[in-house]
């Protein structure tokens, strides 16, 4: 009996190293979400825009659910925009990126034209932050739009932006 214990506990232990190993190959995921800054609701049709390093080198990815959580993918040495099935991406959107050595840092930012609701300030103007910080804690951007708050999950990136009205949309979309 003490060696089919000990026999299933040695497969147990080489299970658990193998899953952990495999989801490590995955990456992690982070999670970019839009809240209107007045309200606090999440806009679920706008996609992300992310920088990595500078402003050279950017993917962007839709909005998936109807939480509207835009989806990258973290491998530790790149960043992949997660595409669902049923989407089709841009001919000129890259799908992944490699991160440059020593820039582990993104900068993220609405797809479609919305205001912003945390201060530029000086070049390089948006707010970067480090990846690890993001994956450990989650991140949350400041909100001069109005009193709404929230917290992130680690993994989770959440920025206040100001949507245009229908007007606004209307006049951007004859103006492109």
């Amino acid at each position: 009996m003490r060696k089919l214990w000990t026999v299933l506990t040695k497969i147990t232990a080489v299970l658990v190293v193998a899953a952990g190993l495999s989801s490590a190959g995955w990456g992690q995921e982070i999670r970019v979400k839009f809240l209107d800054g007045q309200t606090g609701r999440p806009l679920t049709y706008e996609g992300a825009t992310m920088w990595l390093g500078t402003y050279t080198r950017f993917l962007v990815a839709p909005a998936h659910n109807k939480e509207g959580t835009a989806k990258f993918l973290y491998t530790g040495h790149s960043i992949r925009a997660v595409w669902p099935d049923n989407k089709k991406k841009s001919q000129y959107d890259a799908t992944e990126l490699t991160i440059p050595p020593g820039l582990e840092r993104i900068a993220v930012g609405p797809e479609v034209a919305a205001g912003i609701c945390w201060d530029l300030g000086s070049p390089p103007h948006d707010p970067w932050y480090p990846i690890s910080e993001v994956l450990q804690h989650g991140a949350v951007s400041e909100n001069h739009c109005g009193k709404a708050t929230a917290k992130a999950q680690p993994g989770e990136l959440i920025l206040f932006i100001r949507p245009l009205s229908i007007w606004q949309r209307l006049l951007d979309g004859f103006q492109s």
